[in-house]
């Protein structure tokens, strides 16, 4: 009996692995409000089982692209952008369904650096006020969390794009939204923060 349990068990853990193996997944970066660089050819990628085809449709577009995952279940595709404009969706599809709403085509900056890129809006000067007016639909927010190990990471885990509003803006770094809202003379822009 005690032999046939845990036959029972290792077979349900096996199947729940195998079963959650297979789905289309991608990156945090590739999601709901998201801005792609335009006129260029995106870097579009994620995981799924290997040997599965993966493709991927824009509605600015109605192209379908696709690929084949690699023996690690990785897989990558270049998407070409038009000029500014949105809102778009795009469909990543393999043995599930992935829909991204609410994407944007515009100028993606990416804002790096150390103490003063952390300072956030609430805390400079005329933050407060600053915020009350930040009601900027077309400026999208990326902020990279941060993760700490040995080895390079593969995702930003835990990371959301966030549209600038007055709810929003106070946890925005300074600096950075401030120079791509100065700075923008795109319709659609993109502020990515890696620390």
């Amino acid at each position: 009996m005690i032999i046939l349990n845990r036959f029972i068990f290792l077979i349900i853990i096996l199947s729940s692995y195998l079963c959650s193996f297979g789905k289309v997944i991608l990156p945090a970066i590739f999601s709901d409000n998201m801005v792609l660089q335009q006129k260029s050819k995106a870097a579009i990628w994620g995981w799924a089982n290997p040997g599965e085809r993966v493709s991927v449709m824009a509605s600015w577009s109605n192209k379908n692209i696709s690929t084949v995952t690699n023996t690690n279940g990785e897989w990558k595709m270049l998407l070409n952008t038009p000029v500014a404009g949105g809102p778009f969706t795009l469909r990543v599809s393999g043995e599930n369904t992935i829909d991204l709403k609410n994407v944007l085509i515009g100028e993606v900056w990416i804002c790096s650096g150390q103490s003063n890129m952390v300072m956030s809006l609430k805390a400079s000067d005329k933050g407060k006020e600053e915020s009350t007016l930040a009601t900027f639909p077309g400026i999208r927010y990326f902020n990279v969390k941060r993760q700490y190990g040995l080895n390079e990471f593969n995702d930003a885990k835990g990371s959301v794009w966030v549209l600038t509003s007055p709810e929003n803006a106070p946890s925005f770094s300074a600096v950075s939204i401030n120079s791509v809202r100065n700075a923008s003379s795109q319709p659609f822009t993109a502020c990515l923060l890696a620390l």
